[in-house]
């Protein structure tokens, strides 16, 4: 059997974080993040559909799937009765950017060296309130990687945090990402009735 090694992290503003997370089960402190509003690029239209082809060219593991992915993450919160996450293709880069620097370093780490998810997520130009991340690696697909994170109580909480709207994923060699944000101004949330939790196919929707 594969070993796995997660992580799920705390950032303040005002406290500094060690660079990388050691394996300690579940016992690691939730990443939620407060920031200062910073202006997205003019280009950006938040809460709009995103023209990107091909997304799964995003990720590098051959069965990795964005759909079943949602769907799993959809699925675990629509049980506590919460709002449905959408992908964002910022936080699809930001995630994938990350799950690509840990597996070129061969460790498991919020700090990529320029920053922390907050930095990395305000140089993308994304408004933000709250942020949350897991990170892993050993896990052969989204299946067993979503289980190992549910298994574990401070993983699931970024899961299944109340105000997260938006999500992205990155996979490279096993080194597993999952990043969720709640955007600063609530007008940019995307209309549940719109969401669609579950693909019903391969396709997804990926948000600007």
């Amino acid at each position: 059997m594969a070993t796995m090694v997660l992580g799920a992290s705390m950032l303040q503003m005002s406290k500094q974080l060690p660079d990388t997370v050691p394996n300690l089960g579940t016992s690691e402190p939730i990443l939620l993040v407060e920031t200062p509003s910073v202006h997205p690029p003019a280009s950006a239209i938040p809460g709009q559909p995103a023209d990107i082809s091909g997304p799964q060219e995003l990720h590098d593991v051959n069965n990795f799937s964005l759909a079943k992915m949602l769907c799993l993450v959809n699925d675990l919160r629509s049980q506590y009765d919460l709002y449905p996450v959408v992908y964002h293709n910022k936080l699809l880069r930001l995630a994938q950017e990350h799950a690509q620097f840990e597996s070129s370093h061969q460790l498991i780490t919020h700090n990529d060296g320029a920053g922390q998810i907050g930095d990395r997520l305000t140089r993308l130009g994304f408004q933000w309130t709250v942020l949350a991340e897991n990170v892993g690696a050993g896990a052969s697909d989204e299946v067993q990687i979503m289980k190992a994170w549910t298994n574990s109580p401070r993983h699931l909480a970024n899961i299944l945090h109340p105000t997260i709207r938006y999500l992205g994923v990155g996979v490279s060699n096993g080194y597993w990402v999952q990043d969720f944000a709640a955007p600063m101004n609530s007008h940019y949330t995307v209309a549940r009735e719109s969401i669609e939790s579950c693909p019903a196919s391969s396709q997804v929707t990926i948000y600007t």
